[in-house]
Parts: structure tokens; sequence; C-alpha cells
């Protein structure tokens, strides 16, 4: 929805639909299948268990206390890599990606067009602060944040290029309004 306020063509809804939903699917699998393979403990698992120092081993010998976790049964050993870091940073960086590209080429040397550039790159400070919450709650160590962060930061500008193969991030191209037409699915309609 967002593409049909910024440029207003059907054909960017569909493909701004595509890239988002492949790359955030791709992102949540890759996250979800490192974090089963590597099986990291999370920072705050010995707190929940009642890890003793002198014994060096959790004290709490039944299961109630991965139950008690606050994520849910299982989830203490799902550290590595950070799926709120993937999922943000995917989202967010597909949406800079977006509004950088939706800047028109012909103000490109106003001042206006370089203040669009560095308000762009503001959902960027979201993705950041949803990443250095989760080290700061005790809920990943920074590895995995950074871990989780680069995954959703590369699929994100991986399909990107794939859904928008001919758009920059510094100097979008002007677009072809015919070959725009004559690729729109609705225009049928």
């Amino acid at each position: 929805m967002f593409a049909l306020f910024v440029r207003g063509k059907k054909i960017d809804l569909h493909r701004t639909w595509c890239a988002h939903t492949s790359a955030l699917g791709t992102t949540l699998c890759v996250t979800e299948v490192l974090k089963r393979y590597v099986g990291r403990l999370r920072p705050n698992t010995y707190e929940y268990c009642g890890f003793s120092l002198e014994l060096l081993r959790c004290t709490d010998t039944d299961d109630d206390w991965a139950k008690s976790f606050p994520t849910g049964q299982r989830n203490w050993a799902k550290s590595f890599p950070s799926g709120h870091a993937s999922v943000s940073f995917c989202g967010c960086v597909l949406l800079v990606w977006y509004l950088r590209s939706s800047a028109n080429v012909k103000y490109q040397h106003t001042f206006v067009w370089r203040i669009w550039a560095l308000i762009s790159l503001s959902p960027l400070a979201l993705a950041i602060m949803i990443a250095a919450s989760r080290v700061a709650d005790y809920y990943h160590f920074v590895g995995d944040v950074v871990a989780g962060s680069i995954i959703g930061a590369c699929n994100a500008l991986i399909f990107s290029r794939i859904h928008f193969p001919s758009q920059n991030l510094i100097t979008p191209p002007e677009t072809n309004q015919e070959e725009e037409e004559a690729l729109d699915p609705f225009v049928a309609l």
C-alpha cells in the first residue's frame, strides 16, 4: 500500500509486496533453521534454571523452569541468530531502499533531495533500537544480534535487487511510462 502513496503505480505495489514477502519469508526460514541447528543458550537461561555456581549446574531438576521461561518451552536454546534483529533489519532495509529509490532523479542535486536521502535512513534507527533492546533485556548476546541483522539486511538487498533490478539506491533511473504500463497486470481492469 505504501508503494501506491509514494509512486502511485499499481505495478509498484505488486513488486513491493513480492519483495517484502519473499525477503521476510526467506529471512524467517534462514533464522529458524540456524536457531535449531546451533541451539545456543540465551544469556538469561541460567537465571531461570536456578544455576548454582558451587555445583556448576542447574538446581531446578524438573522441566518446570523451561516452561516458566517467558518466551515458552525450548526457546531458551534458540539464541543464535536473533529473530527480532533479522526481521526488523529485513523490513527496515527494504523500506529504506524503497524510500531512497522513490526520490525523483531530477531533484538529485538539490537540498530537498539530500534531506530526503537522510530522512529515508530513519527506519534503520528503529531496527537498531529493536536489536539493541534484545541485548539489553538479556535475551541475546551481541553476536546473535549482529548475525540476525546481517541475515535480514542481506536478504532485503538481495530480494530488492531481484524485484527491482533496474533501480539504484543512490540515483534511481527515470522510468519509462509506456514500459511500466505494459508490465502492469492491472491495466486491463
